[in-house]
């Protein structure tokens, strides 16, 4: 996981957390370093407020590179009108500090899990058009199905595992099988 910030308390803090629940933190301490360490990241935790670019602008350049990146964009600025911009830019979430650490857990739980569950195609915002491409038209609707049966649930390490099993399947066509099995 990605963590971007220019405050070194505040990513060393996140660090932390990522590390007591198993995760490998990599940093960066502006958005501009960030775009240099994306490589190998299963997702990015950013300020909003940094000098230079700041969180929209990374959010709207890690999604030119991948766009199935979830980015999390903290922020002390409680408005409406910058929780509107990052989430129509493609945030993932948004979060405001100080952050409640069950709260941001599990957003980055959720954000991952989505992220493993389906890597061909960017759960949170893609269209029925994306997955046309990717599926056969009448497995579309199984596709929405499971997403609400799967993205309303808490992850937990057996759900884990079965994602892990299902991600070894060869084809998308075999996943949907076992899914409906």
């Amino acid at each position: 996981m990605l963590l971007v910030d220019d405050e070194p308390a505040l990513l060393f803090t996140l660090s932390q957390l990522l590390k007591s629940r198993g995760m490998e933190p990599v940093l960066a301490r502006s958005a501009q370093e960030a775009l240099g360490k994306l490589d190998g990241v299963d997702g990015v935790v950013t300020d909003y407020s940094m000098p230079g670019m700041d969180g929209v602008q990374l959010v709207q350049a890690v999604h030119e590179r991948d766009e199935s990146l979830p980015v999390v964009m903290l922020t002390a600025h409680g408005s409406e009108r910058i929780a509107v911009r990052a989430m129509k830019s493609g945030a993932y979430e948004y979060v405001t500090k100080p952050f409640d650490i069950d709260e941001l857990s599990l957003v980055l739980d959720r954000a991952l899990f989505e992220q493993r569950i389906y890597p061909a195609v960017d759960i949170a915002r893609s269209g029925t058009r994306k997955e046309e491409k990717l599926f056969a038209k009448e497995d579309v609707p199984r596709i929405h199905r499971l997403r609400r049966v799967l993205f309303d649930m808490k992850p937990n390490d057996a759900m884990m595992k079965l994602i892990d099993k299902l991600a070894k399947y060869p084809s998308n066509a075999a996943f949907l099988k076992a899914i409906d099995a």
